[in-house]
């Protein structure tokens, strides 16, 4: 049984969901597929255009946003804990899958590493004066669960920081299937300031039936949860990679394929 499921096409990007799995082995299913863990924005552009029935707004799914909380006087300077929101790029979370997973599989936090922690940091601070939709780390002082109204979305950074330009177009999509507001679910300013050092908790983007939630409270990466992934695939109208069907059957990359073939091939060759 195939571990990815193609659900939408954006231009030339694919998004696709694996099946229910820890994160750790849904992150190579992604990779082995030819993708990248999908952001936040790029689901909301494939839900756009797909109908309410659709996987895509049915099934919830782990994104490659990260929250790193930091609890209060670790910074220096900082009496009250704070959250840093990280894009896909600088999110810790996947660069640890392993170590992640397995301390979730054990009841405890992941620990963010002193120099990852330090590099997102020294991110948000870099990014502070930056529009929000630009910004690759996002400083936000709320660690409690918290509401956006989908009245007025652009209102808040971190709808910005998340759906960018995309924002208005799917908190409409929100308010016509009646969703008033965006619940945002976090660990809590008790829980975070508790903890010795920061941790790290993936992004979960909740269902229609849940509301189109933002679940960064989620500290169940060993649990067999959804991935989304993003791949490009051809543009429209070009031929097709010769490998590409039978490549994503074996989970393989089209190019992966087609170097096995090569080699193969060379070696009936001698």
């Amino acid at each position: 049984m195939a571990e990815v499921e193609s659900e939408q096409l954006i231009g030339d990007l694919e998004v696709f969901v694996t099946e229910p799995m820890p994160l750790d082995q849904a992150l190579k299913a992604i990779s082995d597929a030819g993708g990248e863990l999908a952001p936040a924005q790029r689901v909301a552009q494939a839900r756009l255009v797909a109908p309410r029935e659709h996987s895509l707004w049915q099934r919830g799914s782990r994104v490659a946003e990260n929250l790193v909380y930091v609890p209060a006087n670790y910074v220096e300077g900082e009496t009250s804990s704070f959250v840093l929101w990280t894009s896909g790029r600088h999110s810790p979370i996947p660069e640890h899958a392993s170590k992640a997973t397995q301390a979730n599989r054990k009841g405890e936090e992941f620990y963010v590493p002193k120099s990852d922690f330090e590099a997102v940091l020294k991110q948000a601070r870099a990014d502070a004066h930056k529009p929000a939709a630009e910004r690759k780390v996002l400083f936000d002082r709320r660690v409690d669960n918290f509401e956006v109204a989908t009245e007025k979305p652009s209102a808040d950074q971190l709808m910005q920081f998340l759906f960018k330009g995309d924002l208005e177009a799917y908190v409409a999509c929100l308010t016509k299937f009646r969703i008033p507001r965006v619940t945002v679910h976090l660990a809590g300013a008790g829980y975070t300031n508790k903890q010795k050092q920061p941790f790290a908790r993936a992004l979960w983007l909740r269902n229609i039936v849940n509301r189109s939630g933002l679940d960064g409270n989620y500290g169940d990466l060993d649990s067999n949860g959804r991935a989304r992934g993003v791949r490009r695939v051809a543009p429209s109208g070009a031929a097709p990679n010769r490998y590409e069907t039978i490549a994503r059957k074996y989970s393989l990359t089209p190019d992966a394929l087609g170097n096995l073939l090569e080699a193969a091939s060379a070696v009936r060759k001698q």
